[in-house]
């Protein structure tokens, strides 16, 4: 450019103001983004600490009470104080422990003392989800069906094999499954090519996959009633194929397909992540109903049908238009969330006696969130 403007050739003054102010926005524009990307981080440590310490004290708080076994008026007010939490009434027979981030996000977790189980039936499935005076019970969660369901099922399946319980998510809960499968205590480690090689494979033991298990196209998966599999990952079927049984997911589950063909999903699952469903699916029926336990969100896509009973933060259908107006999806069963959009639920007859056969939990025992009749969630 210097030679350029030696010659006087070929470049006016204007150009050359242009190049240089070109030059400088250029600059600018790049500073800004810098700036920003360092304060997007910052504010996202930042966050994620004041998070951090706010699940740190509820926690806290959760320990003492159950140590103590003491829910009284001033032991609780004292350590609100001690270590700046709310402790509020949620009701008659739970309290919530939370703490306000600056984000204007609440930390929360609850608390219970229950010397009678909670009936799972009474609570959820005799009901929709969407009648007018339905009312999430916050101490059943994903992870407290599954600690009482394994309970029962280490019981019934394995000699000299106890479940510990406690544990306040599925990630906790698989993890100790892992540690009980490194010494092949009641469950085996196996490798996901186990099952990915055959053409239509069937469990055939108490399973573990420490990692992803991702089945190709056309290929079904069973797990035989009675057995459970566990995958320390994420868990995505293919298109054209059929998911049959109980399965504990430490991660996403995702139903692959497109609009020419039907995927179908006849289990119960616990998750960590989210579901995903595919384009067009088959869930459960009465005999045998389909079960989703999220911990984070469940997802359907444009033609779901059958019968299921749904647990998760936030569950999603799908909205469409027909000869009849707007529609969504629409199951039999029930579905239990705060936030559910575009699906809706109507009453299915369930057979409480298969429950256990379903790899679900009739009720909630006391024991499953904690010590000494204490029942808990995790903070979040």
């Amino acid at each position: 450019m210097l030679n350029i403007i030696k010659n006087n050739k070929g470049m006016s003054l204007p150009i050359i103001l242009a190049i240089s102010s070109f030059f400088i926005i250029s600059v600018f524009i790049l500073t800004t983004v810098v700036l920003y990307q360092a304060k997007a981080r910052e504010a996202d440590f930042n966050y994620q600490q004041e998070y951090s310490l706010a699940q740190s004290k509820i926690n806290a708080t959760v320990n003492a009470i159950v140590n103590n076994d003491d829910l009284s008026t001033d032991f609780l007010n004292d350590l609100s104080n001690f270590l700046d939490v709310e402790i509020t009434q949620y009701d008659s027979s739970t309290i919530m422990i939370s703490s306000d981030l600056t984000s204007g996000r609440l930390v929360k977790s609850y608390l219970s003392k229950n010397s009678e189980a909670i009936s799972t039936t009474d609570e959820y499935f005799e009901n929709t989800g969407f009648e007018d005076d339905f009312e999430l019970n916050p101490l059943i969660t994903p992870a407290s069906l599954l600690n009482s369901y394994l309970d029962q099922y280490f019981e019934e399946n394995f000699d000299g094999v106890s479940y510990v319980g406690g544990f306040t998510d599925i990630d906790s809960i698989v993890e100790y499954i892992g540690e009980l499968a490194d010494k092949s205590e009641g469950f085996t480690k196996i490798k996901a090519k186990v099952l990915t090689k055959s053409k239509n494979p069937t469990v055939n033991g108490y399973w573990y996959i420490d990692g992803n298990l991702k089945m190709r196209d056309k290929r079904n998966l069973t797990i035989p009633e009675g057995y459970i599999l566990v995958i320390n990952g994420d868990l995505k079927m293919g298109e054209k194929s059929t998911l049959k049984g109980n399965v504990i997911v430490n991660g996403d589950v995702t139903i692959d397909g497109n609009w020419r063909k039907y995927e179908t999903v006849k289990a119960t699952i616990y998750l960590s992540g989210s579901f995903y469903g595919s384009y067009r699916m088959n869930l459960g029926d009465e005999d045998r109903p389909t079960f989703i336990f999220s911990e984070k969100k469940i997802e359907f896509d444009d033609r779901t049908y059958g019968t299921a009973y749904l647990l998760a933060d936030e569950v999603e259908g799908y909205s469409y238009w027909s000869w009849w107006g707007a529609e969504s999806t629409t199951i039999d069963g029930g579905v239990y969330s705060d936030d559910k959009t575009d699906i809706i639920a109507y009453d299915s007859d369930l057979d409480e006696s298969k429950l256990y056969d379903y790899g679900v939990a009739a009720s909630i025992e006391s024991s499953s969130g904690g010590e000494g009749g204490f029942l808990f969630t995790n903070p979040e």
